[in-house]
């Protein structure tokens, strides 16, 4: 399920990459922005900062293969040779948008392209599914605990995938079900900075969003152009109205808002060509990355 458990009516995250874009930016010139999404984050950061570590800890991923930034002994091939690339891939968007339909779709494609594939799970519905309750946006520290939490289990498995597919020495694609800042768009922005600042873990990961991800693919949801699909398919298995789902499915992509390869694939067309046109984006990201593709 689209994370049914979820509240959505006063979730807001917008811009959270615009804004680290910013702060990035401007501590890279000795300034600071006066106040953003991550203005708490900037200030520890900042403390963080002057104790000579790097400011990017061990899980500041680089994005095409260059690997966790601590060190970690990984058995692997050149990383400068383009045939051992990785990509790192986010598929997002609103509910019944297609994104299990999508990462299968890709799976194929890319596999046919000889390249080896890794399917991320979404892990919300890990949580969900083992037994993990939803404390509701009344549920205060153990809401934050929970939302804190599962980001630090999707840095682990976006690290382990990684480590994984680095080993190998193959060309891979990671297929991420929802990436790190799908979960602002389900939190109020108050509760979202208490998230950020629950540990150096938290906080450094999100930080290292604009290098760890190569691409953001965002499918709109059915309820947005594919009305009588979504009445059909998904008001029901989502627990959601057609006007909430077209909300969060806006939330999700404002979160995403400043990563320079952000797409959008909408309805326009039947779902056979948006399966395709999501094909087409991730085919042209690996064209420009110099590895030669059929």
């Amino acid at each position: 399920g689209e994370r049914k458990a979820f509240a959505i009516g006063a979730a807001t995250g917008a811009g959270v990459l615009a804004a680290v874009t910013v702060w990035r930016a401007l501590r890279s010139r000795g300034g600071r922005p006066k106040r953003s999404l991550l203005h708490h984050l900037d200030a520890r950061a900042t403390r963080y900062n002057s104790s000579n570590r790097p400011a990017q800890a061990a899980l500041r991923f680089r994005s095409h293969g260059s690997g966790p930034s601590d060190g970690a002994s990984v058995a692997t091939a050149d990383d400068s040779d383009p045939r051992h690339r990785i990509f790192q891939v986010v598929l997002t968007g609103g509910p019944c948008a297609g994104k299990s339909s999508a990462m299968e779709f890709l799976a194929e494609r890319l596999r046919e392209m000889a390249f080896d594939v890794y399917l991320v799970p979404e892990v919300p519905t890990l949580l969900l599914n083992g037994g993990c309750v939803y404390p509701g946006l009344d549920g205060g520290e153990r809401l934050v605990t929970f939302e804190a939490s599962l980001i630090e289990l999707q840095l682990q498995m976006e690290q382990t995938f990684y480590n994984v597919a680095r080993s190998t020495g193959r060309p891979s694609v990671i297929l991420y079900d929802r990436g790190l800042l799908d979960v602002a768009a389900y939190l109020p922005r108050a509760l979202w900075n208490n998230v950020l600042n629950y540990n150096q873990w938290v906080r450094d990961g999100m930080l290292g969003v604009l290098e760890r991800y190569d691409l953001i693919l965002h499918l709109v949801t059915a309820a947005n152009g594919a009305e009588k699909h979504f009445l059909q398919h998904g008001e029901a298995a989502n627990d959601v109205s057609l006007q909430q789902a077209r909300e969060l499915d806006s939330k999700i992509h404002s979160s995403y808002q400043g990563h320079p390869h952000h797409h959008v694939v909408d309805n326009s067309t039947d779902f056979p060509r948006k399966l395709e046109r999501v094909f087409e984006f991730l085919l042209d990201m690996i064209r420009r990355s110099s590895i030669d593709v059929q």
